[in-house]
Order: C-alpha cells, then structure tokens, then sequence
C-alpha cells in the first residue's frame, strides 16, 4: 500500500511585473527543496509585447533560504504565475532536479542522470526559457523524455539560432507507489490524435506530455495541443487548426495502484467571453494535500485564436479545495474560444482503515457488503465484502473525521446494522 507520498505542499500566488524577469517565493513550510518538484501555470494580463522571451517560464526550487523562483528572460509586461511545490516523502519518492539548454544551433539536449532510474516507475517534468523574441513554434517549442534509465533528452524540431534554457525534474517511486507508461507518438501532421492505452483507473490516474512542432507561423491555434486522459483507455491530443505541419508529442501515463492519489478531470470549452471557468469539484480535496495541475508541461490550450495570449492560461484550486479555477487573458472586446484541460491530484496518502468484522446470528460471516460513509455529508467513501471469518477493511482517506458503518442485510426480514459516529484518527 502507497502510504504518505508527500510531506507537503504549499501553493504559490506569484506576480511577475512588467519591470521583473525573476521573482522568488520564500517557502514557509520547512521544505527540503531536494526532494520537491513544482507544478506551474501562468497567464498574461496583456496582449502586448507578447512574445516567448516573456511567457516562457523556468520553474527552479532554490535554498538559502527555500524557495521556489519563476524567471524569464525579457520584462515586458505583467504574468500571473500559480505554483505548487511538492515535497515528496523521500522514502518513497525521489527526486532528481537539474538544468538543461538547447544552445544556438542545436535541435536537443541530452543530460545524464546522477543516479539511474527504473522507468517504469519515473516522471519526468520540465520548465524553460527562451532567449528570444521570435514567435515561430519550431524554435520555441520543445517536447522533453525520459530516454533511457540514465538519460533524458529535450528536443525541438531543428536547429536555430536561438537558445532553450530549462529546468528539469525526475521523480520515482521507490516501491509500488505509482506505475508509469512513457509514449511517443510519432511524426504525425493530424490536428487529431487518440493513443489507445492499456485500462487504467481514471481516478488513480494523471497524465505529463509535451509537444515539439515544425510549424512556422506564429498563430497558437495551429501549433499547441492539450493532452488529457479521455477515458481509461484513450489519451487524447488536439489543437484547433490543420495546417498539415510535423507535430511529435512525448506523454507519461501514471497510474497508482490505490487511492493514495485521487485524481479529478475536467475539460471546459471556454467561449468567446469567458476568461474564467470555475469547476465545483465532485469531491472536495484539501488543499492542504491537493494540487491543480495542467496535463501540458507548459500551460498551453487548444485555442481558434492565432495570439499566444488568447490559449495561455493558469488553474489553481478556490474555496477551501471546493473548486478549480482555469483563467486566461481576454481582450476587449472579447473573442476566440479555446478547450482548457486540467486536473486534480489530492496525494490523500490512504493509511487508515475501518477494520472489523460482521457477524449474522451470532456467526461470523463472509459475504456481507459493508459500506463506509463520510458523516458529514453522507459520502460513500469505500465499500466492501467480508471474507472468511467475516472480516472487512476499507480504507479512509478522510482522517480525523467522522464516519459510519452501514452492514447490509443478506435476507430479507433482517435488519441491516448500522454503526455511528466512527472517528478516524488524525495523525
């Protein structure tokens, strides 16, 4: 069982001015920035100026004193920036963090790890930025991949004569905290994509990708795609328009075999006037363990506009972990539609259970459904079926709270036993 994946995490409201390139968040929460890795997205607040040297963002943890900073190379106008650092429990995750650049006249970088990895239990996320003004996606996008158990490798389509600086962050579970599948899709001209994946549970489950592009125009809606798990056994790539250029796209599908992880999607089609989607979760989290998280390495959208501003965009968790916020910059008047892709990942770290057993008659019993309920607004929170002896397990991901028991009556004419005010504990 995945227990305690994290330490913690702190979310961070940052503001980059149109006078600043770098700013830095002092942590408050007695972080080993070793062992942590951030989850970022931005948007503008203009559309002027907007070119890469100014939207592009590296994302680094620093120490002396902790912190997590966001730097760009160019100053020109105002960026809104959400990051959430997490600190994993190095038990039983461990991080590898470094730098890359892709230098004048290169199409990649290529860094060897300090300690090799076991792949199918490795993440790979990466941040960078660009050193120039020019807006063509070819030279400004890059796709990054774990390529082997010593090595990672970040690409764009060709050489240019500009430079890709980055930050890089490798994170593995030790034991069977999580499962990862990497693919890469290929050369493929198609606005359109669906990966056929082997089933996984959606709930347990989040996806990492990345895109590199030979597309040459400067129009957003021609050269970004969202990435997002459709359904248990499809992951689906888009962006708005065809223009028949060369798309190659890396992805990670990472899967926990529990719910140690809880995991809520959403997709939202954004209309010509909204600038805001807000997203009352299913399930609320706690913030306090929860991240809002884009499935992109960089916060792009699918978008029918050709300004990169219009598909830009940040998500953050609002009111006390009852809802995701997606935002982006609108114009005025406003104009263009874009699909906005996010998740969230609560790291609820199962690790108390209501245990028991159910007797019938006096005799110990096995199949008997148990359901266990959140009380305070009658959630099911787990479910399951005594086996011999009558015994029963069901895990709870709300500590501290109350519950109640609900033993369900295997025949009619007898009652089914409900136990209440059940109390998991805190700590």
């Amino acid at each position: 069982m995945a227990i305690g994946i994290i330490k913690s995490i702190e979310a961070c409201s940052i503001t980059v001015n149109n006078l600043q390139n770098t700013v830095d968040y002092t942590l408050t929460k007695g972080q080993d920035v070793s062992n942590c890795v951030p989850f970022a997205s931005w948007r503008c607040t203009t559309s002027a100026n907007l070119n890469p040297n100014s939207f592009l963002f590296t994302v680094s943890m620093e120490s002396g004193p902790a912190a997590v900073r966001v730097q760009r190379t160019a100053s020109l106008e105002t960026y809104y920036v959400y990051v959430y650092v997490v600190e994993f429990e190095p038990t039983k995750v461990k991080v590898q963090q470094g730098t890359w650049s892709i230098g004048n006249g290169a199409s990649t970088d290529t860094v060897t790890l300090g300690d090799s990895v076991t792949q199918n239990r490795t993440v790979l996320q990466t941040y960078y930025r660009f050193n120039d003004s020019n807006n063509i996606p070819r030279d400004q996008m890059v796709a990054s991949r774990l390529l082997s158990s010593t090595q990672i490798e970040m690409s764009r389509w060709q050489t240019a004569s500009t430079v890709c600086t980055g930050n890089y962050y490798v994170f593995e579970a030790l034991n069977s905290e999580w499962t990862v599948t990497h693919y890469d899709t290929g050369d493929s001209t198609s606005n359109w994509l669906n990966v056929t994946i082997p089933s996984v549970t959606t709930s347990r489950t989040f996806v990492i990708g990345s895109t590199r592009t030979n597309n040459t125009t400067t129009a957003i809606e021609e050269s970004t795609f969202y990435i997002r798990l459709d359904t248990s056994t499809n992951v689906e790539i888009f962006r708005w328009t065809n223009s028949g250029d060369n798309s190659r796209h890396f992805f990670q599908v990472i899967e926990a075999p529990d719910d140690s992880i809880f995991v809520q999607h959403r997709i939202v089609l954004a209309d010509v006037n909204t600038a805001t989607t807000t997203w009352t979760l299913p399930t609320p989290v706690d913030v306090n363990t929860s991240i809002a998280y884009n499935p992109n390495m960089l916060p792009y959208s699918s978008t029918d506009g050709s300004q990169w501003c219009l598909g830009i965009y940040r998500h953050y968790l609002a009111s006390a972990g009852t809802q995701l916020k997606m935002e982006r910059y609108l114009p005025s008047p406003p104009d263009y539609q874009c699909y906005m892709v996010g998740a969230v990942i609560e790291f609820t770290g199962t690790e108390f259970f209501c245990e028991g057993t159910v007797r019938v008659n006096g005799t110990l019993t096995s199949g008997v459904e148990v359901n266990l309920f959140r009380r305070e607004d009658d959630m099911l929170v787990g479910t399951d079926t005594t086996i011999a002896g009558g015994v029963f397990a069901i895990p709870s991901r709300f500590h501290g709270e109350r519950h109640y028991l609900v033993a369900m009556s295997t025949s009619s004419g007898i009652n089914s036993a409900i136990i209440d005010w059940l109390l998991a504990p805190a700590s």
